[in-house]
């Protein structure tokens, strides 16, 4: 009971510090505008030269006309590194919307485990209650009964397993244990990996041959798939984080399924494309 009790309260304190690195993450997002605003200062400063690695501009943008230092890449002129705090202003702009739902999801969760945390010590829930549920909360890894090991054969059959209408092969696991398969010993290179973003789910994984562009329908049938094997399941125009998986990383080898996604680009399936994945799975 006493380590039951302990195992909770580490989840906690890691959804405690998962909350914490959103709301930051968050916080840069909604730096769009003043990112923005350093771009504008360097379109229109004449006086900048291609070498210069940072530069004092008067900041028309605050009230008081004072000066800002804006870091800069010494390889490109003015327009260049204008041009990269666009992108960058319009990149975080974007990603506003997925930080805010990951953040609501991650309340959710803490929630739901301050509840179960309450229950046990009240004796509402038994032990195998609690495992079960935050094992479906994606948990389990902190019980043995959890993470007793599979051959990799029979957990590569076990896997929901699709072919799109295009012929190709599409993965998306189950569990968080099969989601660290899919994504680390599945998937390779240039395969593609997506997730339902902001929402705990299954990890997608379109499998593809050396040189093969992967069509957009293709894509959209593995985005709603994502969807479906997720907590937004019915939400057909969430929207899902994709890339390449050689963008994706490990968040914690202690924690299977927990990744961070670099250079995410993002899309919204609809109805139609699971009902073609569906249909073409039957």
């Amino acid at each position: 009971m006493k380590q039951t009790g302990t195992i909770i309260a580490k989840i906690i304190a890691s959804l405690e510090k998962r909350i914490s690195h959103i709301r930051k993450a968050l916080h840069l997002a909604e730096e769009a505008e003043r990112v923005r605003e350093k771009g504008e200062l360097l379109r229109n400063a004449s006086e900048f030269r291609k070498g210069m690695d940072r530069i004092t501009l008067t900041d028309y943008y605050s009230g008081s006309l004072e000066t800002v230092t804006v870091e800069t890449n010494p390889s490109l002129d003015r327009f260049g590194n204008a041009e990269h705090y666009f992108k960058k202003a319009r990149k975080l702009e974007k990603s506003v919307p997925h930080q805010k739902q990951r953040l609501k999801q991650a309340e959710k969760t803490f929630e739901q485990a301050v509840y179960i945390q309450k229950q046990f010590e009240e004796g509402s829930f038994t032990e195998e209650e609690i495992q079960e549920k935050l094992g479906h909360m994606g948990f389990g890894r902190f019980f043995a009964a959890y993470n007793k090991p599979r051959r990799k054969k029979e957990r590569k059959e076990l896997l929901r397993t699709f072919t799109s209408t295009d012929g190709f092969t599409i993965y998306a696991g189950k569990s968080a244990e099969d989601n660290d398969y899919v994504t680390f010993h599945l998937g390779t290179g240039k395969d593609i990996w997506l997730h339902a973003s902001g929402y705990a789910g299954s990890h997608v994984l379109i499998k593809r041959k050396k040189g093969q562009d992967i069509p957009r329908n293709t894509l959209k049938q593995a985005a709603a798939l994502a969807v479906y094997y997720s907590k937004a399941r019915g939400h057909y125009r969430t929207e899902v984080t994709w890339s390449y998986i050689h963008n994706i990383h490990r968040a914690s080898r202690r924690q299977p399924g927990k990744v961070t996604v670099a250079n995410p680009d993002y899309i919204k399936p609809d109805k139609k494309a699971l009902d073609d994945i569906v249909k073409n799975a039957e």
